[in-house]
């Protein structure tokens, strides 16, 4: 008999998302937030989690869709606009989007009774730029960040953040033309010199995705980070 339920659809705040949690004789002790990209929904990447659940037996996966339709599809959700695709215009939108993402961390807390220095937060390009800002502007740590192909925005955030001894696990392809490696360069230097504790690394050739390297790389980090 499998230690996991089904992955099922509920309602965490005032966020449709896709869960995956222990069976009811496993006490979860902590939680793994997924945040998609742009365009995509929470469904994106709950795949993800059913190969990290084996070292990963007490976490509960959390991956929210956006409440925000997609400017440019249908059918897929997005953080905030990429209309106006420079880093001012999408710093503004991203904290725009503070208030909305505090209170589902929030109920996220309350659902599983766990507080935030439990609970890791990942995305993917558009994704791991929210988890990122999360991390920086919350009051209170989180147990580590794992970001794939996405970019550092708010960099005042970066530097006035309480958060500095939250573990950040980076990793990017350096045949991105979505979201250039470069901004794994500048995201990394920036939060170093900042004395962040910092790791991951770029992947040759790899375009703007997530590849089984990087799955492994980052089940190794969360392994750490709740450790």
């Amino acid at each position: 008999m499998s230690y996991r339920k089904a992955m099922q659809q509920k309602k965490i705040g005032e966020l449709n998302c896709y869960v995956i949690e222990p069976d009811a004789d496993v006490t979860p002790n902590n939680v793994i937030i997924l945040f998609h990209g742009y365009g995509a929904d929470g469904r994106d990447l709950i795949s993800i989690a059913d190969m990290w659940t084996e070292r990963l037996n007490n976490v509960v996966f959390v991956a929210p869709d956006s409440p925000i339709q997609c400017e440019e599809s249908p059918f897929g959700k997005q953080w905030f606009s990429l209309s106006e695709y420079t880093k001012e215009a999408m710093t503004r939108g991203i904290q725009e989007t503070t208030d909305m993402t505090d209170g589902f961390i929030n109920a996220v807390t309350q659902e599983y009774n766990v507080k935030r220095d439990r609970l890791v937060l990942s995305g993917f390009s558009q994704g791991c730029m929210m988890a990122l800002h999360i991390a920086l502007t919350s009051p209170e740590p989180f147990a580590g960040v794992l970001g794939y192909s996405g970019m550092l925005l708010d960099q005042d955030a970066a530097r006035t953040s309480v958060n500095k001894h939250t573990p950040i696990h980076l990793i990017h392809g350096t045949g991105d033309v979505v979201v250039p490696s470069a901004e794994w360069n500048e995201a990394t230097s920036l939060l170093k010199k900042l004395n962040y504790p910092v790791t991951g690394y770029k992947t040759k050739g790899l375009d703007h995705s997530i590849d089984f390297q990087g799955i492994d790389s980052g089940m190794f980090f969360l392994v750490e980070c709740l450790s």
